[in-house]
């Protein structure tokens, strides 16, 4: 997966997009960083592990972040509604332009 090009699609898709902000692009970015340093595409994670990377402190803001981001296809976000068990995030290839 070329985590580069993954990137400059997001960013070009973001610019025209009304409904990304700062924190879209906080989130996105950190999952960026750990599917890199995984070299894998589908994470699971906590949410404390991603919003330390991404700087957000309010988890309502990261939960709504994140879904907006799986609703407008820039990544699919299956939320695990347990504290215990990771939440999985999928970065994908060949997203909506």
């Amino acid at each position: 997966m070329d985590y580069s090009k993954i990137l400059i699609r997001f960013f070009l898709r973001a610019h025209y997009d009304p409904k990304i902000t700062t924190k879209h692009i906080s989130i996105f970015s950190a999952i960026l960083q750990l599917a890199t340093d995984k070299q894998t595409s589908t994470l699971h994670v906590y949410s404390y592990e991603l919003m330390e990377i991404a700087k957000v402190s309010c988890r309502k803001t990261y939960c709504k972040a994140l879904t907006d981001l799986s609703r407008s296809g820039y990544l699919h976000y299956q939320p695990s509604f347990n504290h215990n068990r990771r939440s999985s995030i999928t970065l994908l290839e060949s997203a909506n332009n």
